[in-house]
């Protein structure tokens, strides 16, 4: 009983620095909003190694919601979307862990040999998911208009931690089940475009 209650304690430090996937841009991962006109927004999630397309898109969606909610318009409509994918890669070091083995004799004695687990090195490749969406808010339901509540009950009952302000006015969103358009054909985000350098005095 007192390994398992010092097996948690350990583990304690461990999950509290664990952070949920759904947040503000930091560290190069989560969501970013810029406004582009009126009730318009582009919005962009950047995953991480360990995340999907699938997901980083759902996580653009409830931000695209959340931003509904707070604006006071139960609905978005998607007008344009685009999804990249990045290549990136790890290097995992090799380790050489010792342990101890027991052998035993014929005559019933017992020693002990150190043998060695050893895992060689090696890099891990991966893709980074980052969706870029335009959204325009609005209150009406005419399609292709998504309601904001929908996405967001569902987010809360998967335990997606929602933005300040935003579960307190889930109540008077509509909601209703909605068919999402389907993913765009992810593609290689293209290289910035270098700017011409002033010519020297100017």
């Amino acid at each position: 009983m007192r390994m398992c209650v010092v097996a948690a304690l350990m583990l304690l430090p461990m999950l509290a620095g664990c952070e949920m996937p759904y947040h503000p841009l930091k560290g190069g991962e989560g969501f970013t909003e810029v406004p582009v006109g009126p009730d318009s927004y582009q919005i962009s999630f950047i995953g991480d190694a360990d995340m999907s397309i699938t997901e980083a898109r759902r996580y653009a969606l409830v931000r695209a919601a959340e931003l509904a909610a707070l604006h006071d318009r139960g609905y978005f409509q998607i007008q344009n979307e685009r999804i990249y994918v990045s290549a990136s890669s790890r290097y995992w070091p090799s380790s050489d862990t010792p342990y101890v083995e027991t052998r035993h004799g014929r005559d019933g004695r017992e020693w002990a040999v150190i043998r060695h687990s050893y895992e060689p090195g090696y890099v891990e490749t991966y893709a980074i998911p980052d969706v870029e969406m335009q959204v325009q808010l609005t209150a009406s339901a005419a399609a292709p208009s998504i309601p904001a509540g929908y996405l967001l009950r569902q987010a809360q009952a998967d335990r997606i931690k929602l933005s300040p302000g935003v579960a307190e006015r889930l109540a008077g969103l509509p909601s209703g089940a909605v068919a999402l358009p389907p993913e765009p054909t992810p593609t290689t985000k293209p290289a910035p475009v270098a700017q011409p350098s002033a010519p020297p005095g100017s």
